[in-house]
């Protein structure tokens, strides 16, 4: 991303696979007005994720093959492209309708839901009772 992180940061991440045919709509190739659209929906689980959830960073991946518009991105920027494969080889392995999404901890937690889903809905899954319910912790 370009940005400083601590060591503490929890990730949310939204993972899109190429040839997903979700809606009506998808396309390996997403122009200015399509992710404009994409992100008239995200920015307000963004928000509303990176204020409720501290230390928490939302950001939205794309399969190797997707091609994102270059232009507009800036320091704030949270549509990326998985370039080496590094998420879809280690977390995203099987490709599902939808797309994925991923909590990730910093003491190496993860947590993946395949299929559709809100970005909100995921991050619920934060509040200690949710998180305690599904994993072990000290």
């Amino acid at each position: 991303t370009g940005r400083k992180l601590s060591d503490s940061t929890i990730f949310i991440i939204n993972y899109k696979y190429k040839d997903d045919v979700c809606s009506d709509s998808y396309s390996n190739v997403l122009t200015d007005e399509m992710i404009a659209s994409k992100k008239n929906y995200f920015d307000i689980h963004k928000t509303f994720i990176e204020k409720t959830y501290k230390n928490t960073m939302f950001i939205c991946l794309f399969e190797t093959g997707i091609t994102l518009s270059k232009k507009g991105h800036t320091e704030e920027e949270y549509f990326f492209t998985d370039l080496n494969h590094f998420f879809r080889k280690s977390i995203f392995l099987n490709t599902i309708v939808c797309g994925s999404d991923a909590i990730i901890r910093p003491e190496g937690l993860v947590l993946v839901h395949n299929g559709e889903s809100r970005p909100d809905w995921i991050a619920n899954h934060l509040n200690s009772d949710i998180w305690n319910s599904l994993f072990q912790t000290n």
